[in-house]
């Protein structure tokens, strides 16, 4: 058979078959054949050629060959279909070749051309009416380890063919549903993909909020000042920062050397003291009181080293309250505000409900990240000039008597900081389990968390 070069791209004649691994004198192939029993004419075969390295002769060879006659009591595959216009009448054909020492399959060409693109000397075959799966190799040249031929079915009549494709259309069309299905189910995990995505998104910017918020520390959230002439002042921005990170070093380990420290800001060093909370400036000697001021209503009574030290758990936050008109008016807005005139509802036994108890909640993070929020809103309704109208409160009061209860008690609840009117600020009262109480202590409200209210899903 004549050379076919690796990189010339163009079938050549065959002429005869050598061993492209032999030495250069190109020794013929000697494998003996097994014996083979004679191929039924009426029997068909379909084949699947796939791969090639070589991008040109794939698109000629690859696809579905079907058995059509015999070569040498072997099978001849033909290729089904119509294939590149320029070749003509040479249609791709498999079929085995057997001249005298030289026995392979070939792929190529219609047998009487005698065209092969490649051969498989391959004796190693499970079945000698099949060619080999792999091993293919070019014309005196390397072996293409991507060209596969594999056997999709044989059939022992027309019939049973037209059968088993019949039985394939209809398997497809069952494949088709699972696939639409699975589309289907796709979709579905995209669209809660996408769903989970923008809730990550969301609390990913609460957590950053929340950050921001814990970053105050170093801020003016907690602002430090100094006693002078019996009034408090401010320490300058820049040692206050410096203040406020020596005080909580100080705070968690209070050794002696985390006591005092000195403070350079303006061009002014002053000794601090924090044991006796007291400074020295070092230029005057003047020594002065000095207290941290927390930023938290006047009412509050949690000091502020345990303001801000405090962690996630659940009894540093509760201050109990002692003041018995707080108490008293507690147990009025139970008895006499929300579902109690409703006997049907759970909530109609508040009405003779006693209070045991009253606590308050202090909590340093959350107030300063409301107090953020707060201002936030201000800022929103001064850049959109918004003016805010007062909401009405006791919508649903079902006593006369007691018909304005939390408009009338709003000063009560205020912990001693005035409410804010320009954004309509106001005490309301939230019921839940005491579990949902106690994360809203720690973690503040979060709408997300709610499947449903008294008055809808959130």
């Amino acid at each position: 058979m004549a050379a076919h070069e690796a990189e010339n791209e163009r079938p050549v004649k065959a002429a005869k078959l050598t061993d492209p691994s032999e030495s250069s004198s190109g020794a013929a192939l000697q494998h003996k054949w097994p014996d083979i029993a004679p191929w039924a004419p009426g029997e068909i075969i379909l084949l699947q050629v796939t791969g090639c390295s070589n991008l040109l002769v794939s698109k000629v060879i690859q696809g579905t060959y079907k058995s059509v006659g015999s070569n040498q009591d072997k099978p001849v595959y033909e290729k089904m279909g119509d294939t590149i216009a320029s070749l003509g009448s040479l249609r791709p054909c498999i079929y085995y070749s057997d001249q005298g020492s030289d026995r392979a399959w070939c792929l190529g060409s219609n047998v009487e051309a005698g065209i092969v693109w490649f051969f498989n000397p391959n004796l190693a075959i499970e079945n000698p009416l099949e060619p080999p799966t792999d091993g293919w190799r070019l014309p005196n040249g390397p072996q293409d380890r991507r060209l596969r031929i594999m056997t999709i079915g044989q059939y022992s009549n027309i019939t049973e063919l037209v059968d088993a494709l019949s039985q394939a259309q209809e398997n497809s069309r069952q494949c088709e549903k699972l696939l639409a299905v699975e589309r289907e189910k796709l979709q579905d995990a995209e669209k809660k993909i996408q769903e989970m995505q923008e809730e990550k998104e969301q609390l990913s910017a609460h957590l950053e909020e929340q950050r921001r918020v814990s970053s105050i520390a170093g801020s003016n959230a907690a602002c430090w000042k100094y006693l002078e002439n019996g009034n408090w002042h401010a320490v300058p921005p820049e040692a206050n920062d410096q203040m406020h990170q020596a005080y909580l070093a100080y705070l968690r380990n209070p050794s002696p050397y985390n006591r005092y420290v000195t403070i350079n800001s303006a061009g002014v060093a002053r000794y601090i003291d924090f044991q006796t909370m007291k400074q020295v400036r070092l230029d005057t000697k003047m020594v002065r009181k000095i207290q941290i001021f927390p930023g938290v209503p006047a009412q509050w009574v949690t000091t502020p080293a345990r303001l801000l030290q405090q962690t996630d758990e659940l009894k540093s936050f509760f201050v109990k309250v002692t003041d018995p008109h707080i108490q008293d008016t507690v147990r009025e807005i139970l008895r006499f505000t929300g579902h109690g005139q409703d006997s049907s509802q759970i909530c109609s036994l508040l009405c003779n409900a006693e209070v045991k108890s009253v606590h308050r909640v202090e909590n340093w993070r959350l107030w300063q990240g409301y107090k953020l929020r707060r201002e936030a809103l201000r800022k929103e309704h001064a850049s959109y000039n918004v003016l805010v109208a007062p909401a009405a409160l006791d919508l649903d009061a079902f006593d006369a008597g007691h018909g304005k209860v939390m408009t009338s008690n709003q000063k009560v609840f205020d912990c001693g900081e005035a409410l804010a009117a320009d954004v309509d600020e106001k005490i309301l009262l939230h019921g839940t389990s005491r579990e949902n109480a106690n994360s809203i202590a720690v973690n503040g409200f979060d709408h997300r968390t709610c499947d449903r209210g008294m008055y809808g899903k959130w």
